[in-house]
């Protein structure tokens, strides 16, 4: 259970990281170095260390494109042009919008059954997410936004659709096809990489690395900065190895290590505590105000996720 809560305090951490990196450097720029580095790292592993499983059916380009357009470019990048303005703990929560999007989805393309119950699980699921669109932050009030959901929200939205596509796109890849996850994300994040960077350059400009005075420290930066003598460029190199190492590294082979030990239920429930530390985080290294609505939120929505579960199983 250690490793468990190990696992999701991990996870919650991005959130943190990822918030404040984005005051060095530009969403989309530093999604593209970030995720060219991640798969230049999991493709060179394979190529040193197991080279057979590097193969690829042209039949299949589609499904790659779907890795590529949907599971990192459009996934990351959107998330992450939200979160400039959405605090951490809130980007954290609507991402627990996953699992009732990946059972729509893959009733809509599989076919597979939903009972009664699970329906109204999800209806509940939806609708908790209500009370937390409802409360906006002044930041995503200036962005504007349609009916009652700010921009910045939207665009955390539909990045967890991309997201819950990629997935399933995904599980197609490796469990009807036999590829290897380890060369279908590499090679979809080698090549969403480049095509954020490309992005930066048309709609951001040129890259850019912003130095802040030691006044406008958050205190994570305040904690870190020491590490690489105050540099803004040690700064973003700092925040963009701890986000690899923990997302890209540690995240994939403790949740396949936890996998094979606790059921996948387990997991699902244990992964609603990342809003809570993502909160805890968020309030002490990032300064960040925790709205009353995103414990109403939270309520709902796990009260939800835990009838979906209960359901999921006399479904099947």
């Amino acid at each position: 259970m250690i490793l468990i809560l190990l696992l999701f305090l991990l996870v919650a951490s991005t959130f943190t990281l990822a918030k404040a990196v984005l005051s060095y450097t530009t969403p989309i720029f530093f999604i593209g170095v970030r995720m060219v580095v991640a798969g230049i790292v999991l493709l060179s592993y394979l190529r040193l260390r197991r080279p057979h499983l590097i193969t690829w059916n042209r039949s299949h380009s589609w499904l790659l494109a779907q890795v590529v357009l949907l599971h990192i470019y459009g996934a990351y990048v959107l998330e992450f042009i939200g979160l400039q303005y959405v605090s951490s703990a809130k980007t954290s929560l609507l991402f627990n919008l996953m699992p009732f999007m990946s059972a729509v989805l893959s009733w809509y393309a599989f076919g597979e059954r939903l009972a009664h119950k699970q329906w109204a699980a999800l209806v509940l699921g939806f609708c908790g997410f209500i009370p937390l669109l409802m409360a906006t932050s002044s930041a995503e009030q200036a962005a504007g936004g349609f009916l009652f959901f700010s921009w910045p929200e939207l665009a955390i939205i539909l990045s967890v659709f991309c997201s819950a596509q990629g997935w399933i796109v995904m599980r197609q890849l490796v469990k009807g096809y036999g590829y290897s996850p380890i060369m279908v994300n590499g090679f979809g994040m080698l090549a969403g990489g480049a095509l954020a960077l490309v992005t930066s350059f048309i709609f951001e400009g040129a890259p850019q690395i912003m130095a802040k005075p030691d006044a406008a420290y958050i205190p994570l930066d305040t904690y870190l900065a020491p590490l690489v003598h105050h540099s803004a460029l040690g700064m973003f190199i700092l925040y963009m190895l701890l986000l690899i190492l923990i997302a890209n590294v540690i995240y994939y082979n403790l949740y396949g290590y936890l996998l094979k030990k606790h059921s996948a239920t387990l997991l699902a429930f244990a992964g609603f505590t990342t809003p809570l530390f993502a909160a805890l985080y968020g309030w002490l290294l990032l300064g960040e105000t925790i709205s009353p609505w995103f414990g109403v939120s939270f309520a709902l929505v796990f009260g939800a996720l835990y009838l979906f579960t209960r359901a999921t199983r006399p479904a099947i």
